[in-house]
């Protein structure tokens, strides 16, 4: 479990900043993807619950956030590489 972690937070580059950025992406991607995930649940008040929950477009709210996750883990992807 340790290893794990480990390789977890060096995929993050040790930065709690990219770590949060990874999940705000995994977060829009479901988010951006509800009504195949709806399907394959099989539930058709599932989108009524996360309407519910997110708003009534919970799929711009999905792409929204995968751009801002995507722009920002880039940023500082590109602050962490630079040779100081």
């Amino acid at each position: 479990m340790k290893a794990t972690l480990q390789a977890i937070w060096a995929a993050c580059f040790n930065s709690a900043t990219m770590a949060v950025q990874y999940i705000g992406l995994a977060f829009g991607i479901v988010v951006s993807n509800i009504d195949n995930i709806a399907a394959v649940v099989g539930d058709p008040a599932f989108v009524t619950w996360v309407q519910s929950w997110l708003g009534p477009n919970p799929k711009a709210m999905g792409i929204a956030m995968t751009a801002f996750s995507t722009v920002t883990m880039m940023a500082r992807a590109r602050s962490l590489i630079k040779p100081r």
